[in-house]
């Protein structure tokens, strides 16, 4: 134990900060899950809140705001998202007070209700509906509320059918999800209590893993996150994450197992809240991700919130990523949470779900993003003596709306106009450094990054 202890105090000492140059905005809006599209990297989709998702098919350079039902009524939270590998009109969708699971074969046009047995919550809160690796109409969800429900589709999602439960007594709420790539009968479960749950046979029953040499490791502790390693079969990682300031020694921290899940070990990060983590290969191995979270109703003696680190050297040292430009999103929120990344191997992009909205980084440089040459994009922006000088390629004919977002996401500037192919807008004394600029209606809209030099 004295060993294990000391290595862990040896990837602290060897973390080192850097500047968080490397990630640009792309939304300011609270987002909870991306779905990254399989087959073209140019669509993707963010889960919001109330219903709403936002989908970009030219890689975010414009936006539309399409609902999975009735937006405003609801105080859901789309948490959990997945797409068919192959027919990728099917989108899969459940979240936090979500009233079950909904499902689109029109790559999002419609919803319908696919999934709900009577109780008033069906919750499928962190990762919770995942596709298998295996075949791509088969289905997994875990359900989080009133039923710790394990359940299955094998019909891309339409019906669902439950395979076991897991006691209440065992734990009182299920998070997340997670397939093997190398074994389709390997399912882990990650759930509060600080357990996780393990089956060898496909999900029909489940035991727990042992902990460091526990089974538990907090009544508080939630397990939002598992991954399986695609370059090392049988190392998964897990992310651990505090919901009570009296339970924080002990608590949270990034876990490890080489053997499957059947056992886990503390890497990194002890006493810290994290909630979002994802393997990025590299040429030497894997990049380990991961993200922070606290609940903003609690005491920030809860370390978690604002961390952002990555790892090249399997958790041994990190670089914790500083002056991240979280900002506040467009209901105002500014706690500094983590909820998910998600890795596009064609563009080498790893996208970051925030409270504050959904940043991109490249990970193959250490430069600003590159925002694409002049004929590649739809609206480019130059900084001029008065302001700023758009470049429209496509023009609209009704006015819209426009905003200028500073680093920290504040609008320092807003207006209607109706687009031309070029047009200035008035924003004097912009200081150096980086902005969104968000143009259109709140349906549909287009935005871009800036930087203007000091």
């Amino acid at each position: 134990m004295l060993r294990y202890c000391l290595v862990v105090t040896l990837a602290f000492a060897l973390a080192h900060a850097v500047s968080a140059q490397t990630f640009t905005p792309l939304l300011r809006e609270l987002s909870h899950t991306v779905v990254l599209n399989p087959l073209d990297p140019n669509k993707v989709w963010i889960g919001n809140a109330e219903h709403q998702t936002y989908h970009t098919t030219d890689g975010g350079q414009s936006w539309a705001l399409v609902a999975t039902g009735e937006i405003g009524n609801s105080g859901n939270v789309i948490t959990s998202a997945t797409q068919h590998a192959v027919d990728t009109n099917i989108y899969i969708v459940g979240g936090w007070r979500f009233d079950g699971i909904r499902r689109s074969t029109n790559s999002g046009a419609s919803f319908t209700r696919v999934f709900a047995d009577g109780f008033t919550r069906s919750w499928f809160i962190s990762d919770a509906i995942v596709a298998s690796h295996q075949n791509p109409d088969v289905f997994y969800a875990a359900r989080g509320s009133d039923v710790n429900g394990v359940y299955r589709s094998t019909d891309k999602g339409e019906t669902w059918s439950l395979l076991t439960t897991i006691p209440r007594n065992t734990t009182t709420r299920i998070c997340t999800i997670t397939l093997s790539p190398h074994d389709p009968n390997l399912v882990l479960l990650g759930c509060l209590g600080g357990v996780i749950m393990r089956s060898t046979d496909g999900g029909m029953t489940f035991t727990q893993s042992r902990l460091g040499g526990s089974l538990t490791i907090k009544r508080d502790t939630e397990f939002p996150k598992i991954v399986h390693s695609l370059r090392s079969p049988g190392t998964v990682w897990a992310v651990a994450a505090i919901s009570s300031p009296e339970n924080v020694a002990g608590n949270g921290g990034l876990w490890k197992s080489v053997d499957d899940g059947a056992t886990w070990q503390l890497t990194a990060f002890p006493d810290t809240s994290l909630w979002a983590i994802e393997l990025v290969p590299r040429p030497e191995g894997e990049e380990v991700w991961v993200g922070g979270f606290r609940i903003e109703t609690q005491p920030t003696v809860i370390k978690g919130d604002g961390l952002l680190a990555s790892s090249r050297d399997g958790g041994r040292s990190w670089t914790q990523y500083t002056d991240f430009p979280w900002g506040r999103s467009n209901t105002d929120d500014t706690v500094k949470n983590a909820w998910i990344f998600r890795y596009q191997p064609t563009t080498g992009k790893l996208f970051l779900a925030m409270q504050t909205g959904l940043f991109v980084h490249e990970t193959g440089t250490t430069s600003v993003v590159d925002q694409g040459a002049p004929a590649q994009r739809t609206l480019r922006v130059r900084a001029t003596p008065t302001g700023i000088r758009v470049y429209n390629d496509a023009p609209s004919q009704l006015q819209e709306r426009w905003a200028v977002y500073n680093v920290e996401g504040r609008v320092i500037a807003e207006g209607d106009v109706v687009p031309i192919d070029a047009f200035d807008l008035n924003v004097r004394g912009l200081a150096g450094g980086g902005y969104l600029l968000k143009l259109g209606t709140q349906q549909r809209f287009r935005t871009t990054a800036f930087t203007v030099a000091p």
